[in-house]
């Protein structure tokens, strides 16, 4: 129903049209394609996507959680190892408040090889070696349709970690979730660096 200003008119039945999943639309496959062909330069050659969220402080007073760049920080400690092989393609939510606190810290730990990127998600990880986040983004369904592993290093509030049944809140869309885990992230690392992974993708 909608409530178009004063008039609270309903749209009718037969203007509602079911299109089903519209990533498979064909407009939409190829306005993917038409912007991957001008992101050419960007996302050509061998990277990896790193999904940015907020950096501020977990919510204080009501969850338990880390503050979010502590947990970026380890992430890029055990990723700083690949720097020279493969680049990194950073893409900032729009609420990621603060960039300069994720500049400060690349700096302070010498990371190198990246770009910051505003593109669309699904046009950056459409030929990414894999993406990784520090917490769930719808972002990464994009990716999980377009086949691309995903992973997940992060610490929620231990009561909404039980509740989303010990997983990562995107549920099956996260192929590798770590729960605040240092060598749990450099092996599957290691295995997603030298392509030891095999996924299982559901087409429904």
């Amino acid at each position: 129903k909608y409530a178009g200003g004063k008039s609270g008119r309903e749209i009718a039945r037969d203007k509602l049209i079911t299109v089903g999943y519209y990533r498979k639309l064909p407009a939409w496959t190829s306005f993917v394609e038409e912007k991957q062909n001008t992101y050419g330069p960007v996302i050509s050659g061998n990277y990896f996507l790193y999904i940015l969220n907020t950096a501020g402080q977990g919510r204080p007073g009501i969850l338990n959680e880390p503050d979010h760049i502590d947990l970026v920080e380890e992430t890029l400690l055990e990723l700083i190892q690949y720097n020279k092989i493969i680049k990194t393609i950073f893409k900032p939510h729009p609420n990621t408040d603060s960039l300069e606190r994720h500049e400060e810290l690349l700096r302070r730990i010498g990371y190198e090889n990246y770009v910051f990127d505003y593109g669309h998600p699904m046009v950056l990880s459409a030929n990414a070696h894999f993406v990784i986040g520090n917490s769930y983004s719808l972002t990464m369904y994009d990716a999980y349709y377009q086949g691309v592993p995903i992973l997940e290093y992060f610490q929620y509030d231990q009561r909404l970690y039980e509740g989303y049944g010990r997983q990562s809140r995107g549920g099956h869309c996260c192929d590798f979730p770590i729960y605040r885990n240092r060598m749990q992230l450099k092996e599957a690392l290691k295995n997603l660096m030298h392509e030891r992974v095999r996924l299982r993708r559901d087409p429904e």
